[in-house]
């Protein structure tokens, strides 16, 4: 945001940190804590994937690109299990 577009009261009205005490530092770290991790979790993809014997399973991406990947090694991962279960069947 560039200067031009803040109304000149609301520059009045900044204190500076030098000028905060350390009790004010703190709350302030944090509330914006609290805001960075709650914008943090509504960013994330969620991907639920229902399998044919009936389990769900739900993967969460930070982008759609991350979140198809994890799908992707999910599935590689059930088709080796499912491999491992019928190849051990005839032993």
């Amino acid at each position: 945001m560039s200067k031009k577009n803040i109304h000149p009261n609301s520059l009045a009205n900044l204190i500076p940190n030098s000028q905060r005490t350390k009790e004010e530092l703190q709350e302030m770290g944090r509330k914006g804590g609290k805001a960075s991790g709650k914008a943090k979790r509504e960013s994330i993809v969620t991907i639920s994937i229902d399998t044919v014997q009936g389990e769900r399973y739900i993967v969460r991406g930070r982008t759609p690109e991350k979140a198809a990947e994890a799908v992707g090694e999910l599935e590689e991962e059930l088709f080796r299990s499912w491999h491992r279960m019928h190849d051990n069947e005839g032993e």
